[in-house]
């Protein structure tokens, strides 16, 4: 296991973030981090899994600051933690963790738009949907639970680390043909005169978000067929709607929530957290950070059409 202590007092964060005088507190502290998850009966499972990797040794210390961002048990309930090893659990946990600092709902909300460093050195994104403050898809629905040795914002899902990055071998095209989920996108790209030679241009660097062979199916009918007839027209042109110049990842997309983006064929997208869902003009994300040697893929479930 990662020498706890070490790994909090090494991580810092991404901004700046001033921390909270005790003179602005309006709530009496009534307990540590770990005392008022332990009296609030809507942790259990959190606490289960602090006590199971020791994390509630350092998240009881009245001598540090922690801003700690606390899936209730129904948030736990949605994953399957069962085969979970000691040290993912911990990487799990210490990426709801921010030390050092104690950040209230306002500074948050200031933050909105940016990325921060968590505890385990992983980064995490803040964004506003209306007046919804969420930390990647996470919503926060109580915050600014106040604590002795911090602050507490109690979120509706678990935020799960991003995936290690590996170095990839294949570019976006062949990606693509590797994948049976994609032959009608690969018969689309293949069909226009120059899209499968840019997508594989080792010198690129793209962001496309991918429609499975369901998402095609579902246009109407005789859409696919109609579009195969003007490759190098209006099928080109939707296809160029889901790419981007240059590489975003899923935490950098989450910090764009809300805004419109301009993609290669010049037209734009507006990307959005609802309900735990990021879409992309209504489509959904259901696969992020697919990783090319020219850049990333995220797979949507529907395709995104002209204005």
């Amino acid at each position: 296991m990662k020498p706890i202590y070490k790994i909090l007092a090494a991580s810092a964060l991404a901004l700046t973030l001033t921390a909270c005088d005790d003179d602005d507190e309006t709530t009496a502290a009534v307990g540590t981090i770990v005392d008022v998850a332990v009296d609030n009966g809507s942790f259990t499972t959190l606490v289960s899994a602090l006590q199971a990797t020791g994390l509630d040794i350092a998240l009881a210390d009245d001598s540090k600051t922690y801003t700690v961002f606390a899936p209730t048990d129904e948030a736990f309930a949605k994953i399957d933690t069962t085969n979970l090893t000691t040290d993912e659990l911990e990487d799990i946990l210490l990426y709801h963790v921010i030390p050092d600092a104690e950040i209230d709902s306002t500074q948050a909300i200031d933050a909105a738009g940016t990325k921060v460093k968590m505890a385990n050195g992983d980064e995490r994104a803040l964004s506003l949907t209306g007046p919804d403050l969420f930390a990647n898809l996470s919503k926060i629905i109580d915050p600014d639970v106040q604590a002795s040795n911090g602050v507490i914002h109690v979120i509706d899902t678990v935020l799960l680390p991003p995936a290690e990055a590996t170095t990839p071998t294949q570019n976006i095209v062949e990606i693509a043909q590797g994948n049976g989920d994609f032959s009608t996108l690969v018969t689309a790209l293949s069909a226009t005169s120059d899209l499968v030679s840019i997508l594989s241009n080792p010198d690129g660097d793209f962001t496309v978000f991918a429609p499975t062979n369901a998402a095609f199916e579902a246009l109407p009918a005789g859409t696919i067929d109609a579009l195969l007839q003007n490759p190098d027209g209006t099928l080109r042109d939707i296809l160029l709607k889901h790419v981007r110049a240059g590489s975003v990842d899923s935490i950098t997309a989450f910090t764009l929530n809300g805004a419109e983006v301009e993609m290669a064929n010049g037209e734009t997208v507006k990307l959005e957290i609802d309900s735990g869902q990021f879409t992309v003009d209504g489509a959904k994300v259901t696969t992020f950070d697919i990783r090319a040697t020219n850049g990333i893929i995220h797979v949507i479930d529907a395709v995104i059409l002209l204005d």
